[in-house]
């Protein structure tokens, strides 16, 4: 599946990122003819793209595994959909204070405000799969 993905020019990050933007693009109405009516803060577009390209990534890297697990094709969907529930919850984690000026977004400012929003996700992951005995914690 990763050589499906990957162009002669990228590589599979930069896929991920690329389908992953797409589809939380998509999903806030800013791509398409019409502009969806109150386009999402930044504060949600980005843990959603963040889950989306951890989703991706988890899926890529566990693919086969999920694959060689699965008795059937119903099977590996309940799976990649235990997957999807697992990390949506991450998604409405509370974020730091956004950069304010539009410019502080691609200097150091947003890196670290992304960062942050990333190791909010991360932590209430860890603490919800730490909060399911039938399931490994994560490190």
């Amino acid at each position: 599946m990763s050589s499906a993905l990957v162009r002669a020019d990228r590589g599979l990050e930069a896929e991920v990122a690329r389908v992953a933007l797409s589809a939380i693009l998509r999903e806030a109405g800013i791509t398409g003819a019409s502009p969806h009516p109150a386009p999402m803060a930044p504060d949600r577009l980005v843990p959603r793209f963040l889950a989306a390209a951890l989703y991706l990534r988890l899926v890529l890297d566990l693919g086969e595994p999920l694959e060689a697990a699965g008795s059937s094709v119903s099977r590996i969907q309940e799976g990649l959909d235990g997957l999807k529930g697992c990390l949506a919850p991450t998604v409405s984690a509370p974020t730091p204070p956004t950069p304010g000026d539009p410019e502080a977004w691609q200097g150091l400012a947003g890196w670290t405000w992304a960062t942050g929003v990333l190791e909010t996700m991360l932590a209430r992951l860890r603490a919800a799969s730490g909060s399911r005995h039938d399931r490994p914690t994560l490190p």
